[in-house]
């Protein structure tokens, strides 16, 4: 599974890159991970609001497939850690679906 990590007007540490691509492979490994039906994981983060202060982050997850069509989640949050957090887990969630 390709994971791509994204930021566009949040600056993103080395530590905060690598924590965010652990994520998504622990929430797509339960789907089958590198063997499983996911072969892309797009994830990207930007500020919402276009301005320097900190809060409203909005995240986006496109998940590819080679079997079906891809999976888009658009979520906002106050935090990094929390945005990821909700959209992998709709997203995990949306691929269930599909799956069952």
């Amino acid at each position: 599974m390709q994971v791509q990590i994204r930021s566009r007007g949040i600056p993103l540490t080395a530590g905060s890159h690598a924590r965010i691509e652990r994520q998504v492979r622990l929430a797509f490994g339960r789907l089958g991970g590198d063997g499983g039906p996911v072969s892309r994981v797009r994830l990207a983060v930007a500020d919402a609001k276009g301005d320097v202060e900190p809060g409203d982050l909005a995240v986006s997850v496109l998940v590819s497939t080679g079997a079906f069509a891809v999976i888009q989640i658009d979520e906002r949050a106050a935090s990094l850690e929390r945005g990821v957090e909700r959209a992998l887990g709709r997203a995990v969630r949306a691929m269930e679906r599909r799956l069952s």
